[in-house]
């Protein structure tokens, strides 16, 4: 059996509405980043020194290595 992969790292951005509604955290939708044909792992630090958290993903499609840069409000570039 032949399995397919995504050709996109599938991440969520989690928001809480504060301390009162803690139990219960609105989630939006999901966002798509490119990140080559076959993504397989993913390390997250601040890699320009802008002191938001940055995502280097490595690919085995291609035997790249995509990086996104963070914006500081949990989405990436």
């Amino acid at each position: 059996m032949k399995r397919r992969y995504s050709a996109f790292l599938f991440l969520d951005l989690i928001l809480f509405s504060g301390i009162a509604n803690a139990q219960n955290p609105l989630f939006s939708a999901p966002v798509n980043y490119p990140a080559g044909f076959l993504p397989s792992s993913v390390f997250a630090a601040d890699l320009n020194g802008d002191g938001n958290n940055d995502l280097a993903v490595a690919d085995l499609g291609s035997e790249n290595i995509s990086i996104l840069l963070g914006n500081g409000d949990g989405t990436f570039q």
